[in-house]
């Protein structure tokens, strides 16, 4: 099912970039990064890693890997919610 998890993939970018557009629109014009940019870019760069991901572990399933494929996948699993979290902690937490 790769072409079911990529286009899921590419469909959360289109929508994360989409979202950060309309809340962009919100906002006077500024030359610095705000909290929001910030969440954005931590949020695209967890939705390419799990797109990085998701084709790594298919060229090691077509290659017969099929062990370190899903052994990558429950890595993953674990990792990047609790990447996700401590970068969102990260952000934050400064501007308590």
């Amino acid at each position: 099912q790769f072409g079911v998890q990529c286009v899921i993939g590419l469909l959360a970018m289109l929508a994360a970039v989409i979202f950060h557009g309309t809340q962009s629109s919100q906002l006077p014009d500024i030359g610095y990064l705000v909290l929001v940019d910030k969440f954005f870019i931590l949020s695209y760069t967890i939705i390419f890693l799990t797109l990085a991901q998701t084709v790594i572990a298919h060229n090691l399933h077509r290659r017969g890997a099929t062990e370190r494929a899903a052994a990558l996948d429950g890595l993953c699993r674990v990792l990047f919610p609790l990447i996700y979290l401590a970068g969102v902690a990260a952000l934050l937490v400064p501007n308590l």
